[in-house]
Parts: structure tokens; C-alpha cells; sequence
């Protein structure tokens, strides 16, 4: 079984080149968070032994990366809905108490007491608002 690392031959370089050129075109594009995806997209794109025609090899990765795709939403959904739910019902929480605190601050400059941080309770609803979208 003969080892390659890309299309152009044996070399070892060639692998090497391709992930440093994946994570400087991630830079450039203003991706730096897909940076080490690219990285890992490459090491399974190019280390792969397998002799025969290349459609075989494609085919294999294609299937390969659904089963992944059906195998990580079995997960998300089985195992971790909990998380979500816990960051929702926090996230809720925090917006129902900034909204009360706002609501009690229109009511007291109603009864004619003015609210004096009626601005500042303003822009924490709104913040809180823009964070859960």
C-alpha cells in the first residue's frame, strides 16, 4: 500500500503547505475561528490510504461525512438538549428580572416619584434583548 499525502506525490510538505494555506486564507478572510476546522478538513481530506479509483475514495468520504452529520445530531439532540435548555430558561430569567426592575421604575415615576435610573434599566432590557438574539 503505497502512502500518499495529496495528488502531487509523497511528499510530506505537500500536507504541510495545504493546512498552512487553509489557516492563512481563514486569516485573510476574517475566519480565524475556522482556522483549526480547516486544519482538520484538510489532515482527513489528504491522509487517507486507500488504493483504488479515486470516485471509490470519494464516495467513501461522502458517506463517511453523512454518517458523522447523522451520528452528531443523534447526539445533540439525545444527550445534550439539556444544556440548551438550562441557558434558555437562565437567559429568560435574567430578561424577566430586568424587565420587572424596569416596569417597577415606570410605575414609580407614574405614582410621582421619578425613576432615577429609568435610562439605565431602559438600555439593560435592551441589552438583554440584543444578547438573545
Amino acid at each position: 500500500m503505497d502512502s500518499r499525502f495529496s495528488l502531487f506525490g509523497a511528499l510530506p510538505w505537500n500536507f504541510v503547505l495545504a493546512v498552512l494555506a487553509a489557516v492563512i486564507i481563514c486569516g485573510l478572510l476574517g475566519l480565524r475561528s475556522s482556522s483549526r476546522l480547516a486544519g482538520v478538513t484538510i489532515a482527513i481530506v489528504m491522509l487517507v490510504q486507500k488504493p483504488g479509483p479515486r470516485w471509490e475514495l470519494a464516495l467513501d468520504r461522502v458517506v463517511e461525512v453523512m454518517l458523522g452529520i447523522v451520528v452528531a445530531l443523534a447526539v445533540t439532540t439525545l444527550v445534550l438538549p439539556d444544556r440548551a435548555r438550562l441557558r434558555l430558561r437562565d437567559g429568560l430569567s435574567r430578561e424577566y428580572l430586568a424587565l420587572g426592575a424596569f416596569f417597577d421604575a415606570i410605575l414609580e415615576s407614574f405614582r410621582g416619584a421619578p425613576a432615577e435610573n429609568l435610562a439605565a434599566l431602559r438600555e439593560d432590557c435592551a441589552g438583554q434583548a440584543a444578547r438573545q438574539q
